[in-house]
């Protein structure tokens, strides 16, 4: 869909396009459905269950249960006796292992499977769909079996990045519902929970309302519409289900922490700026003009962070990794972002370094050619997407629709996607990039100041005030001015791989 004119801000109430090849529909239990043929690989279908519930519907008796009964799914059900699914899923060439075939977060379940493309198959992979989605069985002696096997996956994460987590997440995200239902969960718990508790999970959130089937091969999806028809339009309505959102307020106090570990390897500095917003950002534009303040955003991070190659590329760099920029949290609250991985002794000098970046941006705005390059790398990564439209796999395809079913965001197709891109990009001028920049918060009640490092460095990393003291310099003086010339020549160059930092992207 082109946009004739832009005259988009007439359509400012208008919703971006779906992509036409996808078919879709909803049934009266309010299931949800997404069909889309594709032929790569050839002979094959991917398969998603997507539910809309994940650890943010436990209640505090449930911590952790989402996926607990998520692991449940794959130890038994009505049509798959115990380990009979375990055992149908590997004779069918189906890839099988731990965060392969289903994963939990926050506020989604997806359950997900690559089956052949015959009806026997086909219709056999829907059935299981179907069993996770009415029929997971819970045997006691499966629950006390699986709950080593979630115990175990808890304990794998018990490194000393989590360690550190633990102890600034709570600085970071004080009461937010996210911090107290973490997907993981609690142990005591875990080691606890009964069966009747998990069922209670079970039965309450995997409910139609909150389903979409998603199927995307090499089908007939006309045939499978009126399969999924037949097969879910049998679960029954839920009446009077209840409500799956929740407010996220954060308290905005200024707030400040080193946290260390024995194992830590490297340092860390996070400077975290809550915006203010009427609504969370959205993770995806859903209208003609927040696409326009979507990329908006995406290009003053991407310029920002462009600045930093020529300090990634000294002789001695400052950091090995950094980024800046805007994104939002768990709960798509709007942040601003200053991170950077360096050693105790650059640790002072990386901040310093990023934070002038920041305050010359704000001073001077971008450059003409700056911008006019941005634009260009996002239309070329965005064109070679829409040129590999026909050979992309069926899997990439399925995770778009899941993730566009879970998150309600428009499911636009790569052409779709650059056209549009292509004629805002168009109208989007430094002065609009001077919106974006200026929204970067003044008020210093909003920040976070996180640093991290290893435990018998900890005398090493700089005082907390030394480094509020330093921020406050910056801010305060007048920053250099830009060499153009340089900055011109920096935006010529491509990006390292692997060497800017997004933290929230």
């Amino acid at each position: 869909m082109m946009i004739c004119g832009l005259g988009w801000f007439r359509l400012s109430a208008q919703t971006l396009p779906n992509d036409p090849s996808v078919r879709t529909g909803q049934l009266p239990n309010g299931l949800r459905y997404y069909l889309k043929a594709n032929h790569k690989p050839a002979g094959y279908a991917e398969l998603r269950l997507a539910i809309k519930a994940g650890s943010l519907q436990e209640n505090n008796k449930q911590l952790g249960l989402a996926h607990f009964v998520e692991h449940m799914a794959f130890n038994g059900t009505r049509h798959f006796p115990k380990n009979e699914l375990i055992n149908y899923l590997e004779s069918s060439g189906v890839r099988f292992g731990a965060d392969l075939n289903a994963y939990t977060s926050f506020g989604e379940t997806v359950y997900q499977l690559q089956v052949r493309k015959d009806s026997t198959h086909l219709h056999k992979g829907l059935l299981v769909l179907e069993d996770w989605a009415t029929g997971i069985s819970f045997d006691p002696k499966e629950v006390e079996k699986e709950r080593g096997v979630v115990l175990a996956e808890w304990r794998s994460r018990q490194g000393p990045n989590q360690r550190l987590e633990d102890q600034y997440l709570p600085l970071l995200y004080r009461g937010s519902r996210r911090l107290q239902r973490l997907p993981i969960g609690d142990t005591a718990i875990i080691k606890h929970a009964s069966v009747a508790t998990l069922q209670q999970y079970y039965q309450k959130w995997y409910r139609p309302d909150l389903m979409a089937i998603v199927a995307v091969g090499d089908i007939d999806i006309i045939a499978l519409e009126q399969e999924i028809i037949r097969r879910f339009g049998r679960i029954p309505s839920v009446k009077g289900p209840k409500p799956r959102t929740y407010s996220n307020n954060i308290n905005p106090q200024r707030r400040e922490k080193i946290c260390t570990d024995p194992e830590a390897a490297f340092c860390q500095a996070f400077l975290y700026i809550r915006q203010k917003a009427k609504k969370p950002w959205p993770l995806a534009a859903r209208t003609y003009p927040e696409m326009h303040e979507f990329l908006s955003r995406n290009l003053y991070n991407s310029m920002l962070n462009r600045r930093l190659i020529r300090l990634q590329q000294q002789a001695d760099p400052p950091f090995t990794f950094a980024g800046l920029g805007y994104g939002s949290d768990w709960g798509q609250n709007p942040m601003f972002s200053l991170s950077t991985f360096t050693s105790e002794a650059k640790l002072t000098t990386a901040i310093a370094l990023l934070w002038q970046e920041v305050q010359k941006v704000k001073q001077q705005n971008f450059a003409s050619g700056e911008l006019a390059r941005q634009k260009q790398e996002f239309l070329n990564a965005l064109l070679q997407q829409a040129n590999a439209e026909e050979t992309t796999a069926s899997a990439a395809w399925a995770n778009q629709l899941s993730d566009a079913f879970v998150n309600d965001i428009p499911h636009l197709s790569p052409r779709q996607r650059y056209e549009i891109t292509q004629e805002l990009l168009g109208k989007i001028t430094l002065d609009d990039l001077a919106k974006v920049i200026k929204a970067v918060p003044e008020n210093k009640n909003s920040r976070v100041l996180i640093l991290t490092g290893p435990e018998k460095n900890r005398t090493k990393l700089p005082s907390l005030n030394k480094v509020w003291q330093l921020l406050d310099s910056i801010e305060n003086s007048a920053p250099q001015l830009l060499d153009t010339t340089q900055n011109s020549n920096i935006a010529d160059q491509p990006y390292p791989s692997g060497q800017v930092h997004y933290p929230f992207h």
